[in-house]
C-alpha cells in the first residue's frame, strides 16, 4: 500500500498540515513527514492519508527519541 504511485499534487501539498501537531509536513519517499514531532504518513497513488491508524513514527525520529532515552 505504502509507496504506491505517485507524490501529493503540489496544490494539494501547499494546504496540508500535520493533524497531530499542525506542523508543516515535508516530501519523502512513499509519503510525507513531520519534521516536528517526527511522524510518517503514506501517500498512496497521489493521496495522502493522514490518519492516526497510517501514521508511523520516521526512521529519523525514532532514532533521535532512542538516543535521548524518550
Amino acid at each position: 500500500m505504502e509507496g504506491s504511485g505517485a507524490g501529493v499534487e503540489p496544490w494539494l501539498r501547499a494546504l496540508l498540515l500535520c493533524p497531530a501537531c499542525r506542523g508543516e509536513l515535508d516530501d519523502v519517499a512513499g509519503g510525507l513527514v513531520c519534521p516536528a514531532c517526527g511522524l510518517r504518513y503514506p501517500v498512496v497513488d497521489g493521496v495522502p492519508w493522514l490518519t492516526a491508524e497510517q501514521a508511523r513514527l520516521s526512521s529519523d525520529a525514532r532514532q533521535v527519541r532512542e538516543r535521548s532515552g524518550r
